[in-house]
């Protein structure tokens, strides 16, 4: 008889049972992968851009675009976390 062969579980695996929004390294993904300038704008920058993004967010809704919709909540949250990053290193 030949034993049947699982694959090793991998990382991936074990993410993909939870949203990747909702772990830490995911957000910073976010805002360094899908935009390597949003590390160099300022607090007043970053809130315009959530701003912006909310109304897309919006929009893709009202279109029923559910998945573009999703895309830019997980884009506002790193954006969100990134601006109490620097809350907390401006009160340190």
């Amino acid at each position: 008889e030949v034993a049947a062969i699982r694959p090793k579980s991998s990382r991936r695996d074990k993410t993909a049972q939870q949203p990747l929004a909702y772990t830490n390294d995911y957000t910073e993904r976010v805002d360094v992968a899908a935009d390597p300038v949003v590390a160099y704008l300022s607090r007043p920058e970053l809130e315009k851009l959530i701003s912006r993004r909310r109304d897309e967010m919006m929009a893709a809704a009202k279109d029923m675009n559910f998945v573009e919709a999703a895309r830019l909540r997980d884009e506002i949250l790193g954006y969100e976390q990134r601006i109490e990053k620097m809350a907390k290193t401006e009160d340190a």
